[in-house]
């Protein structure tokens, strides 16, 4: 599903990568959109969370230089000791209640109604969330703290 029908999806929309992992090219801020795969999965049930993160890439570099164990770039899936670092998961950003979403592969739903909802959710919720930028306050909307890592 993610070399097929995911990855053509997200390069259409202006991301490159491959994979569970995605950057939308901006020269100020890394843009992620990282697919997190739950570990109980089995070959024929697989549930899966969309992450985002937004980091600026000042910010980024200036820690890294103090703090060599972080990579280069923010991997999508992992929350950061970083200033002006957001992760999130997609399904946050989606109505109704803006709350946490696994999306679930099963045999009685074809890959292609997931994809497509995927796409559609990164395309009007993920990209503009992600473009927004970091420090205004509506960032982050109506998402509860909870959901929210920042450091």
């Amino acid at each position: 599903m993610l070399r097929l029908e995911i990855a053509p999806g997200m390069r259409a929309l202006g991301f490159k990568g491959s994979g569970g992992r995605y950057v939308l090219p901006d020269d100020q801020r890394w843009q992620v959109v990282a697919f997190q795969r739950n570990r109980y999965s089995r070959a024929d049930y697989l549930t899966f969370t969309v992450n985002l993160t937004v980091a600026d890439r000042a910010a980024w570099a200036q820690t890294r230089s103090d703090q060599m164990w972080l990579p280069e770039a923010p991997s999508g899936n992992t929350t950061y000791p970083v200033d002006k670092t957001i992760v999130i998961r997609l399904g946050n950003l989606m109505p109704p209640g803006g709350e946490d979403r696994w999306w679930e592969v099963i045999p009685s739903r074809t890959t292609a109604q997931v994809s497509s909802e995927i796409l559609r959710a990164i395309e009007t919720r993920g990209i503009p969330w992600l473009q927004t930028g970091l420090g205004a306050e509506d960032l982050l909307g109506n998402i509860p703290p909870s959901d929210i890592w920042r450091p």
